[in-house]
């Protein structure tokens, strides 16, 4: 019966086989998390997170999904402050210059950085841009270990960013 029941479980997606002949789970669980998800609005599930963020800070707060190479601000919160961010809803920035994209990197493995960035130089968005993928990969270790990206000039001279992946 169990055999049956992993088989058919593997069959439709939702476990599959690691390289070590372990189980883990499969696509389909992430399929049916993601309807549900998107059942809900992004922004709604952020909204509490990204006040209490502003708040503790007196800074902008703005939240940014991955849209295949870009990472694409889909809600923002203004601060009364000195240092507004002009960032608008809708806004894409490339994954790889900025710390946008690098939080929405880090926890991703080489073999899907390969995916999405093939080429051997990345493109040059300022002279603090990582030009390859493993300049690129250097950073998001760095990032992991901080547990939050620090970004200089990395995207826009004289413009300095802090970004924290919110998880759970």
């Amino acid at each position: 019966t169990v055999f049956r029941l992993i088989k058919t479980l593997e069959e439709l997606e939702f476990l599959e086989r690691a390289s070590d002949g372990a189980y883990q789970l499969g696509a389909a669980v992430l399929r049916v998390g993601f309807e549900y998800l998107a059942s809900q609005e992004i922004t709604e599930i952020a909204a509490a997170t990204m006040q209490k963020l502003r708040d503790r800070t007196g800074l902008a707060v703005q939240l940014s999904v991955r849209d295949g190479r870009d990472a694409v601000v889909v809600s923002k919160m203004s601060a009364a402050s000195a240092f507004a961010s002009s960032v608008q809803v809708g806004t894409r920035f490339p994954l790889h210059a900025t710390a946008y994209g690098r939080a929405l990197l880090a926890g991703m493995t080489s073999a899907d950085l390969k995916k999405i960035f093939p080429e051997a130089r990345l493109p040059a968005v300022s002279a603090n841009t990582p030009r390859s993928l493993a300049a690129l990969s250097k950073l998001l270790a760095q990032d992991r270990a901080r547990g939050c990206v620090v970004s200089e000039s990395f995207f826009e001279r004289n413009i300095s960013a802090v970004v924290a992946p919110v998880r759970d």
